[in-house]
């Protein structure tokens, strides 16, 4: 217990490990919660944080009353489910609040901003300027989370404020704490600029969670990951979404899964109802039009099957491009069109290589939907609609293919043979994989789409498949790509990119594996190849061959050394057709820019 108030912060947190599960102590922690040193009272607080004790319960409550800091404060709130000062409280001087909350220098911790320079945040549906006192007092709020989580007193503080002036300056705060380094003891930057900012912010969270674990920063790419999940906005979802589903670092592709689950349970759906309920309609219209206000002009933008976008005037007539604000138009109205426009390229082009990858990974896992999903998602959002034309869909019945349709421009479906269809009410639709046509159907197919001059978002229909022979059959390893030689970072790459992981690093920092499991399907799969140490791909490596497994029994991690138990493997033939086929798919594609073979694999293996 006397080390709760140690100087060292891991000391610390080791203490409120120990102690968090060991209930014998914790009346004796709840002396804690009066000590006159911080540090100490928010060890307690956190020792306490899942004892649902009557007694524990009564001496948080009654420690929140008297409270003077806020990080501390907010933890409080958390565990006891309670509204902070400002919520349900009207009446309440808001001004005068945060004046008081800032009492004992608490705003010092505002100092390396430059506070004075930032940009100035008007009232809610006023001019009238906030007092920096109200600004300082909602960052502080955020200051004072020593996790990433959202700050109650720090939301509803916004809620008196201007959106547009607030996601300004959200935007400039988040500039200068790149700008200073990105320290990680100011990571609270990145939940308050995701909570508060615009796509601006969005876009820069997404580029810098890309570039962070390419520099070893995977850490902080992680806490950016989770921050960009309590934007709620749909497009910062879909990125947190595509993240968590085709990312090369797993340390961030991992948090973002848990970020996603989290606010999926919140909502009360899986993963995947989320990820489909948060494709945005980029303000389009079901028809696929989006208008531009000018004032006395208006120009609309429709979308098109490939996914860009047309420009036309109020006359019909087609246009390059949105045209440059003239002196006629309304200033306002036309600057705030105009950068509307280029935003909508942008969060196009993002939403259109999402939806790629998720539909191909739907297809790849055999994702099924209701009649009543299937509309929703395919038929009634203008994005989506693009591409559900541009596939071939499926009705299953216990899983097994019964039909294939195709959604047209109209609004109708269309059978191969360009019948009329109608889906009847209970079907199950899925994306036909090429695996479960016969020659024939797909020939037909392949002519439609050519008919219809139209492009798939994706190779479906002609998608390579890759069955088992009889050779393979019972085999405990295919070995169709063995021998294979070609760059190691080209595999890493490629493989990592379709959705597998590295495999556990050993000694000198080595790796022999990569492996994917398919959870639905209590499936795994194992690529065994030359090895490489992490850092060091860029040489060549020989593919060696590929074991399915039953999922979840193979043990990973750093100096892990498990490997396939025999009575874990599956025979291909025990291995779903559309799986093997998509996982040699994967390998395939993964190995095309081989460089030579090597005939003595066997003998280096």
């Amino acid at each position: 217990m006397e080390y709760l108030g140690d100087g060292s912060k891991v000391v610390r947190e080791k203490i409120v490990e120990l102690l968090g599960d060991y209930e014998e102590c914790h009346e004796e922690v709840i002396k804690s919660l009066t000590s006159k040193k911080q540090a100490v009272r928010e060890g307690a607080v956190n020792i306490l944080l899942k004892d649902k004790n009557e007694k524990v319960m009564a001496a948080l409550s009654n420690v929140l009353e008297v409270e003077k800091s806020e990080k501390i404060k907010e933890l409080l709130r958390g565990i006891l489910k309670v509204q902070g000062e400002l919520q349900g409280n009207e009446d309440l001087n808001i001004l005068h609040h945060c004046k008081n909350s800032l009492k004992g220098n608490k705003g010092a911790t505002l100092k390396w901003l430059e506070f004075d320079t930032l940009p100035k945040v008007r009232f809610k549906e006023s001019d009238k300027l906030a007092e920096d006192e109200i600004i300082k007092y909602m960052l502080v709020c955020y200051a004072s989370c020593s996790e990433i989580a959202l700050s109650s007193e720090g939301k509803r503080t916004s809620e008196f404020l201007n959106n547009k002036d607030l996601a300004e300056f959200a935007l400039e705060v988040l500039q200068r704490w790149l700008n200073s380094g990105a320290e990680a003891k100011k990571r609270w930057i990145l939940t308050f600029t995701s909570v508060h900012g615009d796509y601006r912010v969005i876009s820069i969270l997404k580029k810098n969670i890309e570039d962070w674990p390419q520099n070893s920063r995977g850490a902080i790419a992680s806490e950016a990951v989770k921050a960009l999940a309590l934007n709620g906005s749909n497009e910062a979802l879909m990125i947190v979404d595509n993240i968590s589903r085709k990312f090369k670092f797993k340390q961030v592709k991992s948090a973002a899964a848990v970020a996603l689950d989290f606010a999926a349970k919140e909502i009360g759906i899986d993963m995947e109802e989320l990820s489909d309920r948060i494709v945005p309609d980029l303000g389009f219209d079901i028809s696929g039009e989006r208008v531009f206000d000018y004032g006395d002009r208006k120009f609309i933008v429709r979308l098109t099957p490939e996914l860009t976008l047309e420009v036309y005037d109020e006359s019909g007539k087609k246009i390059k491009n949105l045209p440059t604000p003239s002196k006629k138009d309304d200033e306002e109205k036309a600057s705030t069109a105009s950068l509307e426009f280029k935003a909508l390229k942008k969060q196009l082009k993002t939403v259109a290589n999402i939806q790629t990858i998720r539909l191909e990974m739907a297809l790849s896992t055999n994702r099924k939907w209701s009649k009543e999903a299937f509309v929703k998602l395919f038929v009634q959002n203008p994005i989506m609609h693009q591409f559900a034309i541009g596939l071939v869909w499926g009705m299953y019945k216990e899983d097994k293919l019964t039909d294939t349709f195709r959604y047209m421009e109209d609004g109708t479906f269309n059978t191969k043979d360009e019948d009329e269809y109608e889906i009847e009410e209970g079907s199950i639709i899925g994306l036909v994989h090429p695996i479960e046509l016969k020659e024939e159907d797909i020939s037909l197919w392949k002519e439609q789409l050519e008919n219809y001059e139209i492009k798939q978002p994706f190779d479906q229909i002609n998608r390579a498949i890759f069955i088992i022979t009889e050779e393979e059959r019972d085999l405990k390893r295919v070995e169709r790509f063995s021998g294979i030689m070609l760059n190691g970072l080209s595999l890493l790459g490629k493989l990592t990119g379709l959705g597998w992981y590295k495999g556990s690093i050993q000694d000198a920092g080595c790796y022999y594996t990569f492996y994917k499991e398919d959870k639905t399907l209590s499936m795994g799969v194992e690529l065994n190849f030359s090895g490489v140490s992490v850092g060091y791909e860029n040489e060549d490596v020989t593919i060696y061959g590929v074991t399915f497994y039953k999922a979840g029994t193979v043990e990973r991690g750093s100096y892990v050394y498990d490997t396939v138990k025999e009575n874990n493997i599956i025979v291909p033939s025990k291995v779903d057709k559309r799986f093997f086929s998509e996982i040699l798919y994967a390998v395939n594609k993964s190995t095309l820019s081989k460089v030579g073979m090597n005939e003595n694999w066997r003998k280096d293996e």
